[in-house]
C-alpha cells in the first residue's frame, strides 16, 4: 500500500512502462536453441513408430554408447547453471 499519491503513481508508471510492451531482443543462444529444436524434431520423427525415442536396440552397442554419450554432453552443455532452490527464499 502506498503512503501517498506520488508513491502510488511511481508504482503504476513502472507497471505500465513502455519497455514492458516492446518486442524483446533476440536471445543470446538462439542458434544453439534452434539447432536443438530441429534435432529434437528429427529424433521425434524418426522414432514416431516406437515406444520412446531411445528405443534403438537395432544399433550395435558401440553406436548406442556414442548416442548416450552425446546426450549426456548435451545435458551438460545446455543444462541450467547452479541456482539456489527457490523454496529456500521463504
Amino acid at each position: 500500500r502506498a503512503d501517498n499519491f506520488a508513491q502510488a503513481w511511481e508504482v503504476m508508471s513502472g507497471i505500465c512502462d513502455k519497455n514492458l510492451m516492446s518486442v524483446p531482443l533476440i536471445a543470446v543462444g538462439l542458434k544453439k536453441t534452434l539447432t536443438m529444436v530441429v534435432v529434437c524434431f528429427v529424433i521425434e520423427w524418426l522414432s514416431r513408430n516406437k515406444t520412446h525415442a531411445l528405443q534403438i536396440e537395432s544399433l550395435c552397442p558401440i553406436w548406442r554408447f556414442v548416442i548416450y554419450y552425446i546426450i549426456v554432453l548435451c545435458i551438460l552443455e545446455f543444462g541450467a547453471n547452479s541456482q539456489s532452490f527457490v523454496y529456500f527464499n521463504f
